[in-house]
């Protein structure tokens, strides 16, 4: 197996503030992902929010209807779907309300002016949110809320079809596990 990486940036810090960290791009599958993500709004990520957002962006893509989940330190703490992405996000935030303060969402639909509002409710705290899109009106009310404006990290990471499952890898100590990722919802 080789694996072909290109790195894309540095980030804000690693794991822990000391430590630097940075993101690479995994060359020769040739299908979106996290690291294609456009960042919309928010200062620099970091380490712990790219292992968030990963976590937040697989469960939301994996759930049916209009789907959300709430990622903190790379443990879900909510998961929920509805007919309504607002009803989702509302659900899935309920899942444990006190690790949600500060926590990464996931969305599987583009995020309406209904969930921003809901988000922007005072008391609530997000990272950031990772979804296939923002509506306009989300947009506006994401980035000009106090305590929010540039407080929130937004990325859009279109949602396409896979013709092959990729394969996931994992270091361990003194090499790598390989697995065909798990598709099944």
């Amino acid at each position: 197996v080789t694996l072909r990486l290109e790195q894309v940036s540095g980030l804000r810090y690693g794991e822990n503030p000391h430590q630097p960290a940075a993101l690479y791009r995994r060359n020769g599958d040739g299908r979106p992902s996290l690291v294609d993500a456009t960042q919309l709004n928010g200062k620099e990520l970091s380490y712990n929010n790219y292992l968030d957002l990963d976590a937040a962006w697989r469960i939301a893509v994996s759930l049916p209807d209009a789907a959300a989940s709430v990622i903190k330190h790379n443990n879900p703490c909510g998961a929920a779907s509805a007919g309504e992405l607002s009803l989702a996000c509302r659900k899935a935030m309920l899942g444990d309300p006190v690790s949600a303060f500060g926590s990464i969402l996931g969305f599987n639909q583009e995020v309406d002016e209904a969930t921003a509002e809901f988000l922007t409710t005072p008391g609530l705290f997000i990272e950031a949110i990772i979804a296939p899109k923002f509506s306009a009106a989300a947009l506006e009310i994401l980035t000009t809320r106090p305590k929010w404006k540039t407080n929130v990290r937004l990325l859009e990471l279109a949602t396409q079809p896979q013709a092959a499952p990729p394969i996931e890898y994992r270091q361990i100590d003194g090499g790598f596990l390989a697995q065909v990722a798990d598709t099944r919802a």
